[in-house]
């Protein structure tokens, strides 16, 4: 096997990894956006029952801010699962190509 050889192989190894990991995570990521529209709409429903019946300017500041704070939590958890997803796909590729490295290395003795 000559080195461009091993170089397609490579490339297609890391092309194929790359469109199951982009397919994979569409799909999630779809899967999340559903459940987050269903929960943000549940959730903007308690925080108007809660809203109506909070007395003071400073409860509903309070009511407020719990709402906001929730969100933005989601929102790294979304982010962090992103990053995650990444370092694996990348950690995968490179697994793969030491094994066909460590394959040519052991092909060729």
């Amino acid at each position: 096997m000559t080195e461009s050889t091993s170089n397609l192989i490579g490339a297609g190894f890391t092309a194929i990894l790359g469109t199951l990991s982009s397919i994979k995570e569409a799909k999630n990521q779809r899967e999340l956006q559903e459940k987050i529209i269903r929960m943000s709409l549940a959730q903007k429903r308690e925080l108007e029952i809660r809203m109506q019946d909070a007395q003071t300017a400073v409860a509903r500041q309070k009511i407020l801010f719990e709402a906001l704070a929730v969100d933005k939590h989601h929102a790294l958890i979304r982010e962090t699962s992103r990053e995650k997803s990444v370092s694996l796909v990348v950690v995968g590729i490179g697994a793969i190509l030491l094994a066909v490295i460590i394959y040519q290395a052991r092909r060729k003795k």
